[in-house]
């Protein structure tokens, strides 16, 4: 199976973004890209939350011009 990599200029985000969350850097990738694909309607089996959990930084997916960690 093909594996993408990610690009080394977001490592370090997640990494903080992992760290701050007590998250695995992968769960945040997975998250972030079946959030993506579910919005862009190529997974019927999931929805995209409208209320996000507690624990996500704003600014990703809700438009929100300023993140809330860092």
């Amino acid at each position: 199976m093909y594996s993408p990599k990610i690009p080394e200029r977001l490592i370090p985000p997640l990494y903080r973004l992992g760290q701050a969350q007590g998250r695995p850097m992968t769960h945040l990738v997975a998250e972030a890209v079946e959030r993506y694909l579910a919005a862009e309607g190529w997974l019927d089996d999931l929805e995209p939350s409208a209320v996000p959990p507690d624990n996500v930084v704003r600014g990703v997916f809700d438009g929100a011009s300023e993140r809330t960690a860092a």
